[in-house]
């Protein structure tokens, strides 16, 4: 297929992301086929209250909870050229029933994916089924998106062949850019996110705690099932006058707070991507994240932050060390990342991607990805 007749794109995914919309509505603009997304439902409750909401896929066009007989008639209505992007091929079910039918019609298929939890005996059971799986849809998934190089890896560890891998990134709204403050206190460090085990936010509270002899203050927005857990951590560990809890926000408050901060953090044990730090990033603001997120693949350059070993507190205390000894962030450093950040745009990521299936169906020169070059 040459890609000059332009065939239909059809996204399956589980939710009307905030991580996708700015990628779908950049796609739309500057893609004249039809667009299409397809999803289970907008947003869980929980998701909700975490301050998320579903993001403007602009003339995309949303089909939200379709029938099984929807998703058939769809399928099979689609042109013969139409490209099927698919967020996994399990979950949820509207996904597996429109993989199967798919499957059966021999349709242009790709598949979007992030790296699933390694650790662990369950981690190890999945990597051995997913390694059975993969003689059996290899031939049928002409490309895959991989969110991030660590899922690049793990999926061509299962046996995929390269040639059809792309990494792949989540992208998120750009804020509205803010005048850094000009405070004489301390180091200003956050962490925004769920206060959930896999976020390993105590891992950050041991480290600070052997920085007493330097000036900081972590703010960390979010709740969940540890929070009382982590208040009662840095009460032990005496440092609660330098630690506040601020609780959920809406993403735009959120995003407000974020660019009064000098450093944000990410010390999660297991993230697929970790969208908090394009929105760091993307607010001038230079982040820290664990070897165990998949946006570490933006971070390799020292001027925007720095990655650590996950579940080493050691190590993350380290590179707390060398980033507060830089100083704090100023406005010239500010717009030095912010302009980086443009190649994690939605219109970049949108090039891109048109790019890859230029590649894939017109046997064209493979595209590096953008915030890899």
């Amino acid at each position: 297929m040459q890609l000059s007749r332009l065939p239909e794109l059809v996204f399956w995914q589980p939710i009307r992301s905030p991580h996708q919309s700015s990628f779908l509505r950049a796609l739309a603009n500057c893609y004249p086929s039809p667009v299409t997304l397809v999803v289970e439902r907008d947003l869980s409750e929980d998701r909700v209250s975490s301050g998320w909401t579903a993001g403007d896929c602009g003339t995309v066009k949303a089909i939200v909870a379709p029938s099984p007989n929807q998703i058939r008639e769809l399928v099979d209505s689609a042109s013969q050229g139409t490209v099927h992007i698919l967020s996994g091929y399990r979950n949820p079910r509207h996904i597996a029933l429109a993989f199967s039918t798919l499957s059966r019609n021999r349709s242009r298929v790709g598949l979007m994916c992030e790296r699933p939890d390694p650790r662990g005996l369950v981690g190890l059971a999945r990597r051995v089924l997913y390694t059975a799986e993969r003689l059996y849809y290899d031939c049928r998934i002409d490309f895959i998106l991989a969110i991030g190089g660590l899922c690049a890896h793990y999926m061509n560890a299962l046996g995929y062949p390269s040639h059809k891998i792309f990494p792949f990134a989540y992208t998120t709204e750009v804020a509205p850019a803010l005048a850094v403050p000009v405070e004489e206190s301390g180091f200003r460090l956050g962490f925004i996110g769920q206060l959930v085990d896999r976020k390993g936010l105590r891992y950050a509270i041991c480290a600070l705690a052997s920085l007493v002899n330097l000036d900081w203050q972590l703010t960390v927005v979010g709740d969940g099932p540890e929070r009382s857990s982590l208040e009662s951590q840095v009460r032990t560990l005496g440092i609660a006058d330098r630690v506040r809890f601020i609780g959920p926000m809406r993403n735009d408050d959120a995003l407000r707070e974020l660019q009064g901060w000098d450093l944000l953090i990410l010390p999660s044990l297991h993230d697929g991507w970790g969208a908090v730090v394009n929105e760091g990033l993307m607010c001038g603001v230079p982040v820290v994240c664990s070897d165990a997120c998949g946006a570490r693949d933006l971070l390799y350059d020292p001027s925007r932050g720095a990655v650590f070993k996950a579940g080493e507190a050691a190590d993350l205390a380290s590179a707390l060390v060398r980033c507060l000894k830089r100083g704090k962030r100023t406005a010239s450093t500010s717009a030095r990342i912010r302009r980086w950040s443009d190649r994690i745009q939605g219109d970049a990521i949108a090039r891109y991607f048109l790019a890859v299936l230029d590649a894939v169906y017109a046997d064209k020169h493979r595209p590096e990805a953008p915030w890899l070059k």
